[in-house]
């Protein structure tokens, strides 16, 4: 066994790297790409860390490095997982070791499953250093067991099978060699030490190992032309042992390099057949590395037959085998249909050519029908998005192959030209002599993008004119940028604004742009005064100012900044920024009782620098900013804001009661999804933080920018030229910054002494987990404990589900807390599938019934915690409708990234800022204990627990919707608005309510004699649109005593008039509101201010 061996090295070495006589077998320059997987969780300690980076410096110190030579890249895992930097960073031996010498220690959990897929999916590519036909190889080091065992041999599995070694190394006692076995390529490859100190023993013989390179085929190439036209003749393709080619002793290739199969087997005819389909034959120039998003449709209905498939396959493969395959070249995805669809691999998942081959080789055929429509309206709906690897500014081409007519004509039709106006070229290839041409041509762009063949086996004539066709790529615009600043300020000057030709660029001779580059207009049109005006500020025009900004003083803040780290960003600029975070600091007086600085950099995801509370002065905050890496990758905002919300501004991770929270997003592009990442926004502001948003250049979008800033956009909104220019508006930003006051956040839950029914209905699946489970088991027991448990108090019931429903006990079946929570504890956990429509429908006709302890008169609440998508939405929805229209209240909570958020608020009561709930990870989870149970706690409140007011009024309720508001607390506004008139007596002789809301503008939401009944009010208030703004108090009372108290609104002489104005902050214009304030003094007027 290799473990013997390495071992006889060991003690032959008398533990001491420096007694060695023999020099280890020496890689000199031949290629290797290795990356390292450090365990920096804190079972390792500060200490061990520096010991295993010493190692790691140590070991690169022993070769050639170099673009041509060897490669070596660091990622640590803890937690979470952080590339610490990729393959292709450093060219030269001092530069990689001061990097290795560089890296951070973490501490945190020991997540190997999350670090191993994420080296799979990102440090193996070619935007990673990658390098075809060179040696993959990983190293994971670690001192202890994965925290889920069985996830990490599946992550590990998945590294083996895309031709990595990986070497695992297992320090200490608290290793487990059978996982070691399960990470590791074979035992061969396992090394274990008895401590940190014992590693640099491992040098000489891991070396050997490493350097030892077996050899592997390439993919096969193109058949050769078969020997003969008919009668029986024979093809042939060859491979080469290139893939790595053997080195260092290593093994090679085994099997045979060449493959060889009969062909043209029919009898050869008397008469030679008539020539029926132009083929067109030309050789022609390659797309080279242009990127391009191709997506393949295939026919594998039952005419096509087994045979024919393999030759469409044969075909796809040749075609990808002439491009560059990668995510910054070109990506292939496969889609196949027949009775249905099945996708067999989207665009971003392999970024080499050699597995994207094999890929398409292992394809299975289905058989079935010809259902081309429901096929198109797949690829339209799924293939061509940002998950699945579409690109902005590339080309998307969709290439479907058949070999008969669609089932349903129309039907294809109609879903070809949806796709058509989605800018994807699509192109369609008829097979044989069922296709009819007229439905190829409704399906593809145009007619020239129809190609027509007599066989399967005539499919390989196409491959150079479909490549030509498909390289071609005409040059489309950009959206134009920013305005520029006018020439003049008065008296007529003129601006710009300019767009490229390069979404996409022409290319493989498309056509150029059509039109002009720059669209210029006229602006300040006004004469120029006689004397200078007073300086004004246009309200709707990003603020940028180079006002020098003193220090905040001894003020307390919890500052996060959002850095984009996206690859269009580029090094020199990321360090730009860095400069500007830590030039912002200086002004900030970091401590106990300060400001407290937290950092988050983002691209494809979000990556954690430092927590709040990682530092408490200045000096180390600032060199923890210096130490920051620089990223590339995608500009995910909307996860980096997410990322801020779940956990950033935690307590746990140094979020303060008293301090303002403050999020400074910096970014130079348009987010991958700005519908996400507005949504992510407005969540981040509803939990009380504010945010500042700063645009640099022409990339980022305005609309964006304001989406995601606090309001007024005038205040919180900056945009620059470019990355030289933040400086222009450091004072101005930390200024502001230090005016944001501390939001009061609400107090912690009490122990709830209401009545209530619940049943918590838990999420048992496979993508949950043992480990994640049991989380889940501790939250609930955590929010049991909070309750007042009996017959006559809150009663709770557990139902679990995955692929079945499984009842774990009734509401009625536990009267003491300690039984109850000992029974969740118990709880056993199943694995299967995410069947959540069928588990609502039997808690509803189940689990709320009499004889599982429902009381008549008690609020039923449902919590349903769930870590994915439903298998069947449509069906989800449906139940959980009619488990609300039964009366059951329900709260939806979603953990982790794989959730569908329109699935999970479709599942929750109304409104959804009250009943939906997220947590990040399972581990944050347990941080919304209090907010559930206070929340569950005002669900259990029985509607008649304040007793009807007798008093006739006419009452008019005034809401403040301004910006500074959110729509979590104006959520709170109605409520409070609910629970009030929940105690009047409504009616036509009695009370009557009216409401409007305000901001910018007064907006009437229904005046006096609109509803005659409380019920009717209530539903009413439910559906009063939070609008965001300015707060024009003024307005608002105007609008109050000038149309609402009127006869004609519903006002009745005689009756007392009321009106109750909720605001939060103060009016954009204070002595206008006095004055409209003093025209109400005829009526009993209340003012609150809120929160």
């Amino acid at each position: 066994m290799r473990v013997a061996v390495a071992f006889t090295a060991i003690i032959g070495l008398q533990l001491a790297y420096a007694a060695v006589t023999q020099p280890p077998v020496s890689c000199g320059t031949n290629p290797a790409d290795i990356h390292f997987l450090l365990d920096s969780s804190g079972s390792v300690g500060s200490p061990n860390f520096q010991k295993q980076k010493d190692f790691v410096a140590k070991f690169a110190d022993q070769f050639t490095i170099g673009p041509k030579n060897v490669q070596i890249g660091v990622t640590t895992f803890a937690s979470t997982t952080h590339p610490q930097f990729f393959m292709n960073k450093y060219h030269d031996k001092t530069s990689l070791v001061n990097a290795i010498k560089a890296v951070p220690y973490q501490s945190g959990n020991t997540h190997t499953d999350e670090a191993l897929k994420w080296v799979d999916q990102h440090a193996f590519t070619s935007a990673a250093g990658d390098r075809p036909g060179v040696v993959n190889i990983l190293i994971v080091m670690t001192d202890g067991q994965s925290g889920n065992p069985p996830q990490t041999v599946i992550e590990a599995a998945k590294l083996h099978g895309h031709n990595i070694r990986v070497f695992a190394i297992g320090i200490g006692n608290g290793i487990r060699r059978t996982e070691l076995e399960k990470i590791a390529s074979d035992n061969a490859h396992v090394f274990t030490v008895t401590n940190f100190d014992a590693l640099q023993t491992l040098q000489a013989e891991l070396k050997k190992t490493a350097c030892k390179v077996d050899g592997g085929y390439s993919s096969y190439g193109g058949w050769s032309k078969c020997s003969k036209t008919c009668g029986g003749g024979t093809k042939h393709r060859d491979r080469t042992c290139t893939n790595p080619k053997p080195a260092n002793g290593g093994k090679n290739c085994v099997g045979p390099s060449r493959d060889t199969q009969p062909c043209n087997a029919q009898a050869c005819p008397t008469l030679p057949p008539p020539t029926t389909t132009h083929i067109p034959t030309t050789t022609l120039k390659s797309c080279g590395t242009v990127p391009a998003d191709i997506h393949f449709l295939l026919d594998a209905s039952g005419s096509v037959g087994s045979s024919n498939y393999q030759k469409q396959k044969d075909f796809v493969a040749k075609f990808a085998d002439s491009f560059t395959i990668g995510p910054q070249n070109v990506q292939i995805g496969v889609t196949t249909f027949s009775s249905q669809v099945h996708n067999q691999f989207f665009m971003n998942k392999y970024n080499s050519k050699a597995p994207l081959v094999s890929a398409i080789k292992a394809m299975p055929y289905q058989s079935g029908g010809t259902n081309t429509d429901t096929a198109i309206k797949y690829v339209d709906g799924n293939a061509f998005t940002k998950p699945h690897g579409d690109r902005d500014h590339v080309v998307n081409i969709l290439i479907v192959m058949t070999d008969g007519q669609s089932a349903h004509p129309p039907k294809t039709a109609a879903e070809a030209k949806i796709l058509h106006g989605h800018n994807v070229k699509v192109f369609a290839i008829g097979i044989g002599n069922g296709i009819k041409r007229a439905e190829l041509e409704t399906i593809a762009t145009d007619s020239a993008h129809v190609f027509t063949v007599q066989n399967f086996d005539a499919l390989n004539t196409l491959q150079a004119e479909l490549k030509k066709t498909a390289c071609k790529v005409d040059g489309g615009w950009t959206k134009y940028g920013f305005w520029s600043p006018c020439s003049k300020t008065c008296g007529s000057g003129t601006h710009y604004r300019e767009r490229t030709c390069s979404n996409p660029p022409p290319a493989n001779g498309g056509k150029n742009c059509v039109g002009a580059a720059r669209d210029t207009q006229p602006c300040n049109t006004q004469p120029c005064p006689t004397t200078p005006p007073p300086t004004t500020r246009p309200p709707t025009t990003p603020y940028i100012a180079t006002t020098l900004a003193k220090s905040c003083g001894v003020v307390p803040a919890d500052i996060v900044f959002i850095l984009d780290s996206s690859g269009s960003v580029g090094l020199p600029n990321f360090n730009k920024m860095l400069d500007f975070v830590k030039n912002m600091i200086k002004g900030f007086d970091i401590g106990p009782t300060g400001a407290h600085i937290g950092l988050v950099t983002f691209s494809s995801k979000p990556h954690l620098e430092f927590h709040l509370n990682k530092f408490t002065d200045k000096a180390k905050t600032t060199a923890g900013v210096t130490n920051i890496h620089y990223i590339s990758g995608g500009t995910n905002t909307a996860d980096a804001l997410k990322y801020a919300r779940t956990t950033s501004f935690l307590p746990a991770n140094g979020a303060r009661g008293n301090a303002a929270k403050i999020a400074i997003v910096i970014t130079d592009g348009k987010s991958q999804s700005p519908p996400a990442t507005a949504q992510e926004a407005q969540r981040l502001r509803d939990q009380g933080v504010t945010v500042f948003s700063v645009g640099v250049g022409t990339g980022p979008n305005l609309p964006e920018l304001n989406a995601m800033a606090t309001d007024p956009n005038n205040q919180h909104v900056f945009v620059v030229n470019n990355f030289d220019a933040l400086k222009q508006i450091k004072g101005t930003l930390q200024q502001k910054a230090c005016e944001v006051k501390a939001t009061t956040m609400p107090p912690p839950a009490k122990n709830c002494g209401s009545k209530a029914d619940i049943v918590f209905l838990l999420d048992s699946s496979g993508s949950v987990g043992s480990t994640d489970f049991k989380k889940m088991l501790g939250f609930v027991e955590g929010v049991v404990d909070k309750f007042t448990i009996g017959p006559n108090d809150i009663q709770v019931g557990v139902d679990t589900f995955q692929s079945t429903v499984k009842k774990e006990f009734n509401m009625n079946q536990y009267s003491d807390k300690n039984a109850m929570k000992a029974a969740v504890k118990n709880i056993a956990y199943h694995g299967g599938g995410t069947n959540t429509g069928p588990a609502i429908k039997f808690m509803t006709d189940n689990s709320f019934s009499t004889a599982a302890g429902h009381r008549a008169g008690v609020p039923k609440i449902a919590i349903v915690i769930t870590d994915g998508n439903s298998a069947n939405r449509a069906n989800t929805l449906a139940e959980a409708q009619k488990a609300r229209a039964s009366g059951m209240q329900v709260i939806a909570i979603g953990v982790g990234h794989g959730i569908n958020q329109g699935e999970l608020e479709g599942i929750a009561s109304k409104p959804k800022s009250q009943f939906v709930y997220n947590a990040e990870n399972f581990d944050v989870l347990n941080t919304l204990q209090a907010s559930l149970s206070s929340k569950t706690c005002e669900a259990s409140t029985p509607q008649n627990a304040t007793k009807d007011c007798g008093t006739v009024a006419d009452i008019v309720f005034t809401l403040d919707s301004s910006g500074s508001v959110g729509k979590a607390n104006f959520d709170k506004m109605l409520a409070f608005v609910k629970t009030m008139v929940k105690g009047f007596n409504v009616g036509q002789n009695k009370i009557q309510i009216g409401i409007q809301t305000f901001s910018n503008r007064a907006k009437v939401q229904f005046n006096l004699n609109k509803f005659a009944d409380k019920q009717a009010v209530m539903t009413a208030i439910d559906h009063i649109p939070y609008v965001s703004g300015g707060t024009n108090t003024g307005t608002a009372l105007k609008t109050m005593y000038s149309k609402m108290f009127t006869q004609a609104n519903g006002d009745r002489p005689g009756i007392p008039n009321i009106g109750i104005v909720i605001t939060d902050g103060r009016s954009n214009n204070p002595p206008n509101t006095a004055n409209e304030a003093k025209n109400l003094l005829c009526f009993l007027l209340f003012s609150r201010l809120w929160f």
